[in-house]
């Protein structure tokens, strides 16, 4: 037991070696959150603790490997000590621009996995976490869960279809789970 770590908000954002979910974990960490950072690599693992300290917990796991996703839940539970988790950002994407004629199917499904399916199976894996039990109902206070969109799902543009239909179902997913977890 950390007693540090005990009373302070808990986050998991995953993505969090670039852009927003870099910004994101360097800001709440500013503001006294304890951020767990999911990442692909252990190298980055490495250079984010060195950057952010004491309130920052690398998790390394890839969205789209369930194995790793497992691995990762279970590192965030051990450290938790029974608590829930405040929130989770499902942060991690990516885009692969080019036309979707000429795109290889392997590309536009990549696309699907990552910005799509990814925040899906995360927010699968942690629902107990936020503190869902299927046979209990909520235990403690609930967690908030916040799906990373894009603009591109509302104003498509070209050469960007994978993406942006990824982004438009994550957006739909996450009313759905809204109304199913209210």
């Amino acid at each position: 037991m950390n007693r540090e770590t005990d009373n302070v908000p808990s986050v998991l954002i995953t993505g969090v070696s670039t852009g927003i979910g870099r910004g994101a974990a360097s800001e709440l960490i500013q503001r006294g959150y304890r951020v767990f950072g999911g990442v692909r690599r252990s190298q980055d693992a490495d250079e984010l603790k060195l950057a952010f300290g004491a309130n920052f917990e690398p998790v390394i796991f890839d969205v789209t490997n369930e194995t790793q996703l497992a691995a990762g839940v279970e590192t965030v539970r051990k450290a938790m000590n029974g608590r829930n988790l405040t929130a989770i950002v499902n942060n991690a994407g990516a885009s692969i621009v080019g036309p979707f004629a000429l795109q290889p199917a392997d590309e536009f499904r990549r696309q699907i996995e990552i910005n799509l399916m990814g925040p899906i199976a995360v927010c699968r894996a942690f629902l107990p976490l936020l503190g869902v039990d299927l046979e209990k109902g909520l235990v403690g206070a609930p967690g908030k869960i916040i799906n990373i969109s894009s603009i591109g799902a509302h104003l498509s543009t070209p050469f960007m279809t994978g993406y942006n239909a990824a982004k438009a179902g994550l957006e739909a997913f996450s009313h759905s789970l809204r109304r199913e977890l209210s």
